[in-house]
């Protein structure tokens, strides 16, 4: 899992607009009714209210997050508006090519709840950190592989099913893993989404350069 944190992701007065708008929509569904299952059933926590963004607000987050990760065909936004004493248990996020979250909270006190918590290595005997909420900051959570339209610069010389290090825009490195494509391979279809890709090479059914279960991050980047 990669972690990036981006401070002032949203425009200020769109951010004040759309926590004015949230904090007075009407209640849709709760905690307690979408994650009874797993995540809050016999826990002894306030419920976390939950609701759908209009359109027009959907529009910009997609737009936002499509800036960081990539175009995606599906995606699932919600508000949650946390009470005193709210909490989601550990789980895993991983079945997702990615998550993020934006918090709009003007104020925040440590009893408020909604303090991300994550942890590096073993899921219980792990590294934890945590990040305290901030107004319009968000948290971006890549668990998926990495994809042709993430790279923008190839190095080196290598071959398929080579180990490979991946930098960030600092040039440190902050992950390694097992490439699909060899470096000529890769220098066509850097940058390029997948429906590029295909027209490229329409023999490979596979398009992600590292697939999530052949790629270890190293460290998290904060911006």
């Amino acid at each position: 899992m990669r972690i990036k944190v981006v401070k002032d992701v949203l425009d200020v007065v769109y951010a004040t607009e759309l926590y004015n708008e949230c904090i007075d929509m009407p209640v849709q569904r709760t905690s307690l009714d979408t994650w009874k299952d797993y995540l809050t059933d016999s826990k002894k926590a306030p419920e976390i209210l939950l609701n759908n963004l209009n359109t027009f607000d959907q529009e910009v987050i997609e737009t936002l997050l499509e800036e960081h990760f990539g175009k995606f065909k599906k995606s699932y936004l919600t508000v949650q508006r946390w009470e005193k004493g709210c909490y989601i248990p550990w789980h895993d996020d991983n079945t997702y090519d990615f998550s993020a979250t934006i918090y709009l909270n003007p104020e925040w006190e440590y009893d408020d709840g909604g303090q991300f918590v994550y942890t590096e290595g073993d899921d219980f005997y792990g590294v934890n950190h945590s990040y305290t909420p901030q107004f319009n900051t968000a948290i971006l959570m890549k668990g998926g592989s990495l994809l042709a339209i993430g790279i923008s610069k190839v190095e080196g010389t290598f071959e398929k099913s080579d180990v490979v290090e991946i930098k960030n825009q600092s040039e440190k490195i902050v992950a390694r893993g097992i490439t699909r494509f060899n470096k000529e391979e890769l220098l066509c279809i850097q940058g390029k989404q997948n429906e590029e890709i295909s027209s490229i090479f329409p023999s490979e059914n596979r398009l992600e350069v590292i697939h999530r279960d052949h790629l270890a991050q190293l460290q998290t980047e904060i911006s």
